[in-house]
């Protein structure tokens, strides 16, 4: 940062251009790399995929899991008192609210294959009235089996019907330690900071909510 929004000193602001040459030059008196292909292959390259070389340096793998994790867990407890969406981004590629609108639809997910676009509500799943519980049970029926999830859909005035092509059940993407590597991620998140105890009163307000 001093070197290279502070070039100059103590200027005041200032629109001051600067090239990739200069940027990796910067960066090499800070610490001697080869930032020209590290930029090419992390700004330049688009990749689909998240670089995950940094988890697995890590000492953490990225694997997926039929079952949330606990943070999963947590975030759902907590989201559900907002009423946020239900889950089903891994594996069906939606964003759905617990009433069944449809906020977001990954790119190439078997939603998106299937012409599913946000703004569609959900109706009914498999001939069921649409719920959280309904949605879950049909991506768990589907597993194995070539039948799609069946969908009744209502946009504005209309109502159709589609066919989701899934068969790989719940997903959930968690990380797991790597065996024989080093825990590097562990002494990276690791609070500075002592936790205090919970006071007994705060415990039971919680469990009651």
């Amino acid at each position: 940062m001093h070197i290279f929004l502070g070039k100059g000193g103590n200027t005041g602001p200032l629109i001051v251009t600067y090239n990739r040459d200069e940027l990796v030059a910067d960066l090499n008196q800070v610490y001697k790399y080869d930032w020209a292909t590290f930029i090419h292959e992390r700004i330049d390259n688009l990749n689909p995929r998240a670089d995950l070389a940094g988890i697995e340096r890590g000492g953490y793998k990225l694997v997926y899991t039929e079952e949330p994790s606990k943070s999963e867990r947590t975030m759902a407890m907590s989201g559900s008192r907002r009423g946020s969406s239900i889950n089903v981004w891994y594996s069906l590629g939606l964003r759905v609210s617990a009433e069944g609108n449809i906020a977001d639809v990954r790119w190439n997910s078997p939603a998106d294959k299937a012409k599913f676009f946000p703004g569609q509500k959900i109706i009914a799943v498999n001939g069921n009235v649409f719920s959280a519980d309904a949605l879950k049970t049909a991506i768990k029926q589907a597993k194995g089996t070539s039948t799609p999830i069946h969908f009744i859909l209502q946009s504005d005035a209309f109502v159709t019907t589609a066919d989701i092509d899934y068969h790989d059940g719940e997903r959930y993407p968690t990380l797991v330690r790597a065996e024989g590597t080093p825990a590097y991620l562990d002494d990276i998140t690791k609070p500075l900071a002592k936790s205090e105890p919970i006071p007994a009163e705060k415990k039971e307000k919680d469990s009651a909510e």
